[in-house]
């Protein structure tokens, strides 16, 4: 989850869309934020500063359910390696941002990737900012249909995948 960005994200995609609702984020996350941390980090997005604001009243209060607007959010606190096996949800789309595979190897083990795959809806879809060789390929053999794609700002490429 770390800043919550992505779901911040998420939250004005979906209203810009006009997309009925009511959306449901679940996000995994072993170490949560101090508040003044996330809103220090969200700081630089003063278009969000509003929903920002907002999440992280919620966030003080537990980690959810909560609604912001159309979108709930629950956090699932813990290492997500014993967390999202134990979860019994699926999910139609997936962010996997746990930093790169090098500083943070954990998060990107083949056995929590599949649990990742496993997850997702048929059709569902995955994104992340890595695009390592092995993250890519333990994807494929979880199942997922994968691809490199270019990517944002500095970032040359990423990873984008589907459940067939």
């Amino acid at each position: 989850f770390g800043t919550g960005l992505n779901l911040l994200a998420t939250l004005a995609a979906f209203r810009g869309a006009g997309a009925p609702g009511p959306v449901t984020y679940a996000s995994f996350e072993a170490f949560p934020l101090a508040a003044e941390d996330r809103a220090r980090a969200l700081a630089a997005f003063p278009d969000l500063a509003e929903d920002a604001a907002k999440l992280t009243d919620l966030l003080a209060r537990g980690p959810g359910p909560h609604d912001l607007g159309g979108l709930v959010l629950t956090v699932i606190e813990g290492d997500a390696r014993a967390t999202l096996p134990a979860w019994d949800g699926t999910a139609d789309a997936a962010f996997l941002d746990g930093f790169a595979p090098a500083r943070n190897p954990q998060m990107w083990e083949g056995g929590l990737l599949a649990a990742v795959a496993l997850r997702l809806r048929p059709g569902g879809t995955l994104a992340t900012y890595s695009a390592a060789g092995p993250v890519r390929r333990a994807l494929a053999q979880a199942g997922l249909a994968v691809e490199r794609r270019p990517g944002f700002g500095r970032k040359r490429h990423m990873t984008a995948a589907r459940r067939p």
